[in-house]
């Protein structure tokens, strides 16, 4: 759940499969600032825009295939640039990226094979420092992307996720619970 309290130890999962996280070795920083919701412990990690991330590897029950959703709370603190929030990949031979991130102003949801399969919007004005839940789903015909529960874009694809792919759970300048 993302709620050490010190820097650099491991990010424990709390659902009982054992997906526990390895910080970078410039790990995020413990945060009191959390999302508006009931979480039994008050923090959340903060990534520094750099170098940061939490990488999950590669586990077999993550491996996704076909309709999957990615869901995140994110306190951005910048816009420009990648920011991812949540990557299953970067992988070549074959190609393969599942992402929701933060793009040029844009929130995203996307899979990528050499092409860019999408549902994307503009980051809502007064998004910037402020809580919001995110959640990217693809079901079979088409990515969805919404934010605090609802449905900002969908855009229809056919190609699904496939595959084996690292999990990680990083980036720039933003806190994440």
């Amino acid at each position: 759940p993302f709620d050490e309290t010190e820097a650099g130890l491991p990010a424990l999962d709390a659902s009982g499969q054992g997906h526990h996280g390895t910080p970078s070795s410039n790990p995020p920083v413990p945060s009191l600032s959390v999302p508006p919701v009931g979480f039994d412990n008050p923090r959340s990690l903060s990534f520094d825009g750099v170098d940061q991330l939490v990488d999950l590897g590669n586990p077999e029950t993550l491996n996704v295939s076909g309709n999957v959703t990615m869901s995140a709370w994110v306190r951005p603190l910048a816009l420009d640039g990648y920011r991812n929030i949540v990557v299953h990949g970067f992988r070549w031979m074959p190609n393969g990226e599942l992402a929701l991130r933060i793009f040029d102003e844009d929130y995203e949801f996307t899979a990528w094979d050499s092409r860019d399969h999408m549902a994307s919007a503009q980051v809502p004005p007064g998004d910037v420092d402020n809580w919001h839940h995110l959640a990217g789903v693809y079901d079979g015909e088409s990515y969805r992307l919404y934010r605090d529960g609802e449905l900002i874009v969908v855009h229809g694809f056919r190609w699904m996720p496939n595959g084996e792919l690292a999990l990680r759970i990083f980036d720039e300048d933003y806190e994440f619970t």
